[in-house]
Formats: C-alpha cells, sequence, structure tokens
C-alpha cells in the first residue's frame, strides 16, 4: 500500500519528557508510559493511527498494544521489563516488514536534578519513507 507522502508528517520534533527529539520525515514517536492502563484504540495518537490506517496495520497495531499490556512488570515499581517488550516486538517484526513498517523500542537513561530518569517508547518507521532509519536510543537489552 503506498504511502500518501504529502500527508506524513515531515522532519518534526518530540518532547521525549526532558527535551525535544528531532524526527526524520516518516518516523513517528510513541510514549510506552501509560501502557499498562490505557485502552490501546481510543488512545492511540492520531499520527500514529493514521500511518496503521494507510499501511493496513490496525490490527496488528492492536495485537502489539495487548502483547504489551501483558509483558511482565518490574514488580517494585510496575514499570514493563523491557526485555520481555523487545521479544515480543521481535515476534511482530516480520508481520510489520510486510506491511512496509518498522517499529524499535527505545530507551534513555538521563540524570535529572540529582537523580536518574528513564524514559521508554517505540518509534514507528514508514520504509517506503525512510528505509534505513534505526534510532539511536533502539534497545538492545
Amino acid at each position: 500500500m503506498a504511502t500518501d507522502i504529502s500527508t506524513f508528517p515531515v522532519e518534526h520534533k518530540v518532547n521525549t519528557g526532558w527535551r525535544h527529539k528531532h524526527l526524520p520525515p516518516g518516523v513517528l514517536f510513541e510514549r510506552l508510559e501509560g501502557w499498562a492502563q490505557r485502552d490501546a484504540r481510543a488512545n492511540t495518537p492520531p499520527e500514529v493511527q493514521n500511518l496503521m490506517d494507510r499501511k493496513g496495520a490496525v490490527s496488528l497495531y492492536m495485537e502489539v498494544a495487548s502483547a504489551v499490556q501483558a509483558a511482565p512488570r518490574v514488580r517494585t515499581v510496575g514499570t514493563f521489563k523491557l526485555d520481555a517488550v523487545a521479544a515480543g516486538l521481535a515476534t511482530y517484526a516480520p508481520r510489520f516488514a510486510d506491511a512496509g513498517l518498522a517499529v524499535f523500542l527505545c530507551k534513555k537513561r538521563q540524570y535529572v536534578h540529582g537523580g536518574r530518569d528513564t524514559r521508554k517508547w517505540l518509534e514507528f518507521v514508514d520504509r517506503e519513507v525512510d528505509a534505513t532509519y534505526l534510532p539511536k536510543e533502539a534497545y538492545t537489552g
């Protein structure tokens, strides 16, 4: 399914919680925080929803959202165990590739106000727009 480039975001920036990250055309960002409690369909960012609609991947996205929500959590703080999320996403990678998409789990740790803060997010890439993009914050375990 071809992507309508005119409606796809041009280079843009997103607020990661600490600062802005510049994303090239064809790359969308979705925070992982809050996924455990949310209604995936109702709370999907509109840009991500539009991309999934254009690529015919809405049901795949919903499967991934369910898998992420079911992922084990760190007992003391309730955050997702990223190794489990990454393993789950890896099982969906071929189906995303068939739809012309890639999805990356990203993580960045930063010292803020004397303490450590970690942000986690997903980046969705339309491979018709950017065939080689790889986020520098891609989670590798």
